[in-house]
């Protein structure tokens, strides 16, 4: 028998859109009890953080697993030098100009594994039927293997099957239930809460499971199933809340391979999250007007291109300008595209006088920002 020490191992769990306070209401209210358990009897802590902004997932995700978030604004933004819209999900543009935004950096999860994230990041790259919307990797990965051996194993199609079933059930009856009693639901995200708790989390958790077994050094894995829920019916409903214990579940099942893996390795365990959610009003819901639409306004002589939206040009003549506007949920990115770099603020006051102050003061914009120096 040896006398060395085990090699020692990186396991990093990224839980999308659960918040410092979401997390402890969670404890208090029972639907973690095995993150309590850890904190309670295991010298796990629960410490809070400022994430900054902007507080999405792509700006978070490249912080980790690249250390510069620099550049990384959202899920769509508009590359002037590229003069190209980036997006991740459906129609991804990343790669395009990926080698740009991070050239020089040496990823977290090198020689490691990189599972169910927005980029390129590990020696393998996992899991990956093709992400619809927010959450599809760029090119093509080992995904192929894993699924194979996922549906290859019976305990865990077993209990994919009875999950997938009961979870249907649960969301669809949480959705009728919505709609029956006039509460808001986010349609879209409904779609996308069923796919991710049905098929992707259980398929990133197996991934996980089996790169710990194969003793890789270091290992991400993102599960968006909570965000996706609290986009779908709110941070606080009851099918949200459910969703925790099938997270809690996920981050046991990892806990029990921190030393009892086949590869033998000791892994020290990091759970973390990336922002938090609060319920919204839409934009459009005072008037159903759009951010683009209105800005078209206040400069009517400028091309103005809402991405994912409608387009405005001026009646008659030659655009004096062109401006690019991008979404990602509740955040707006305003670009003059004409303009070459960023504009501060005392230039975007210099070229449009009061254009600043007139967007902030719109009904439905809680808060403008600007370049200050």
């Amino acid at each position: 028998m040896s006398d060395r020490a085990p090699r020692k191992g990186l396991v990093v769990i990224h839980l999308d859109g659960l918040s410092h306070g979401r997390l402890g209401a969670a404890l208090e209210g029972g639907h973690m009890p095995f993150v309590k358990t850890l904190i309670e009897k295991e010298g796990y802590e629960a410490q809070p953080y400022r994430c900054g902004v902007p507080s999405t997932t792509p700006f978070a995700q490249a912080g980790i697993l690249y250390g510069d978030n620099s550049e990384i604004p959202s899920y769509r933004w508009w590359d002037k030098e590229a003069g190209l819209l980036v997006v991740f999900g459906s129609g991804s543009t990343f790669n395009r100009v990926a080698d740009r935004y991070f050239a020089g950096r040496q990823p977290l999860t090198a020689g490691g594994a990189c599972i169910a994230a927005l980029y390129r990041a590990g020696a393998t790259d996992r899991f990956g039927p093709p992400y619809e919307e927010r959450h599809r990797p760029d090119q093509p990965d080992e995904g192929g293997r894993v699924i194979a051996a996922f549906l290859l194993n019976p305990v865990t199609l077993y209990f994919w099957i009875r999950h997938g079933g009961l979870a249907l059930f649960r969301i669809a009856s949480e959705y009728l239930r919505a709609r029956f009693s006039r509460r808001r639901t986010a349609d879209v995200f409904v779609i996308a809460d069923i796919y991710h708790e049905v098929v992707v989390h259980h398929l990133t958790r197996f991934a996980l499971l089996q790169a710990m077994d194969e003793g890789l050094p270091t290992i991400y894995a993102c599960f968006y199933t909570y965000d996706e829920a609290s986009h779908a019916f709110g941070p606080t409903d009851p099918n949200t809340l459910r969703v925790l214990r099938h997270i809690d579940s996920t981050i046991r099942l990892a806990s029990a391979k921190r030393r009892a893996n086949k590869a033998g390795v000791d892994y020290e365990i990091v759970v973390l999250s990336d922002h938090g959610q609060v319920e919204t009003i839409p934009f459009v819901a005072a008037d159903r007007e759009s951010l683009g639409r209105k800005i078209s306004r206040l400069l009517p002589d400028h091309a103005i291109t809402e991405h994912r939206g409608l387009a405005f040009a001026p009646n008659g003549v030659e655009a004096a300008g062109r401006v690019e506007i991008t979404y990602s949920g509740g955040l707006a990115h305003v670009y003059f595209a004409h303009v070459a770099g960023r504009l501060d603020a005392g230039a975007l006051q210099s070229c449009y006088p009061g254009l600043a102050e007139h967007v902030a003061d719109l009904a439905g914009v809680g808060i403008g920002m600007v370049k200050d120096r």
